[in-house]
This record gives C-alpha cells, structure tokens and sequence, in this order.
C-alpha cells in the first residue's frame, strides 16, 4: 500500500523523498512476489518434470508397499475402492491399486489377471491387450498387461499389473495418455 502511495505522491509531486519511499516500500513486495512466483515455477516444473525421486508408500489396507514418484500427490477421486491414489495431472499419469482378498477369489495369479484386465478391456473402445509379462516384483509373483483403447474418445494407455500377496491379489492399474505413454510408464515400472 506505501508502495502504490508513494508512486502516487511521485507522480503529483516529483519529490525525491517519495521517489525514495515508493523504492524501498516496493522492495519488500518485490521479494515476496519473487518469492511465490519461485515457488510456483518450482512446483509446476517438478509437476511436468518430476524429481527423480520417490517415496514408500503403504496401501491403506497395509497389504502393500510401493514407492510413488515424489511429483506425485495422493488423490481420493480416481476410485472409491482404492486402497492407494496417486497421480500428477501436470503430467497426466495416474495410478491406483485395488486388493482382492484370496478369501474372495479362489482362482490362480494368471486368472485374476486375465479377469481384471478382461474388465477394463470390456470398457474400452478400440482396446488392445498386449502378451502377458511375468516377473518378480520383491520376491513377489507378478503378472503386467500393457492395455490401449478409448474412453469417451479420449484415448488412453494402462499398464495393468497383478501382484500375488500371501492374503490377495493386488491390481496395481497406472495410466496415461498414449502420446505420454513412453515416459509415463518409464515412471509406472
């Protein structure tokens, strides 16, 4: 506020003095605006280029820990029964993790992985299922899909993946937009 009075009292008078009281008064708000524009830029760059750094996170359920890139912010609308909600919508990746309990399904790794991923595909136009990759993930049997198709005409890229726990089937299900997907799921493995 003396800032834009002095300036004002500059302008009407031309006096040093207020030339001197509008110079140090806009210091002050100079430095805090540079200050919040810093920090934004700071975060924005991070949202688009991402750290390189992640962190342990544990499923609400306990049943799994992973750890998310830290540009990522947890969510809470992605989906209702998601026990893990992460993503960056400055770099449109997403990921959220569902447990089934193995009191719940009584089939095999390679069945729940098929049924999950068979669901998505069901709701997906154009959609594409690549060959299933089996693999360990810490000490962990664990089966990933690749999956494209179309939602509402925007077109989407899943890495789907299924993880085998003592007590349930984790579907770790991470996505983007197919011209992302390159970088994207660099992030999502």
């Amino acid at each position: 506020m003396m800032f834009i009075l002095s300036l004002v009292k500059f302008s009407k008078n031309k006096s040093d003095d207020w030339l001197m009281g509008a110079t140090l008064s806009g210091i002050p708000t100079t430095l805090i605006a540079l200050g919040v524009a810093h920090g934004f830029m700071s975060e924005f760059k991070d949202g688009f280029a991402g750290s390189g750094k992640s962190v342990p996170t544990k499923t609400s359920d306990g049943l799994l820990t992973m750890n998310v890139p830290s540009h990522w912010k947890p969510r809470q609308d992605l989906h209702e029964d998601a026990t893990l909600q992460f993503g960056n919508p400055f770099r449109e990746e997403y990921l959220i993790v569902l447990p089934d309990l193995k009191t719940e399904f009584f089939g095999t790794l390679d069945e729940h992985a098929k049924l999950t991923s068979d669901l998505i595909l069901s709701n997906l136009k154009g959609s594409h299922r690549n060959a299933p990759r089996k693999y360990q993930l810490n000490g962990m049997d664990a089966v990933q899909h690749e999956i494209t198709g179309s939602v509402d005409n925007n077109k989407i890229a899943y890495l789907h993946t299924t993880v085998e726990t003592d007590t349930a089937f984790q579907q770790v299900i991470a996505w983007t937009l197919p011209n992302r997907k390159e970088r994207a799921f660099k992030v999502f493995s």
